[in-house]
């Protein structure tokens, strides 16, 4: 399966629901949490084995 950036961030969160592992995996502060890049955009969430949380903090650019 194949991320599909071009078609925006609700593809993105799809594809999240098929496959919740697919973002790396961060550290310290951020422990527990995975990143996942969907374009020029930074999507931060949790997954605990069976619910898949997306918090949407901020919408930026990623830095």
């Amino acid at each position: 399966m194949t991320m599909r950036h071009d078609l925006g961030a609700g593809s993105a969160v799809e594809d999240l629901r098929e496959e919740p592992l697919r973002g790396e995996q961060l550290a310290a502060d951020w422990k527990g949490l995975r990143r996942l890049r969907v374009g020029r955009y930074r999507a931060i969430y949790a997954f605990n084995g069976a619910e898949l949380l997306i918090l949407v903090v901020r919408v930026g650019p990623a830095v």
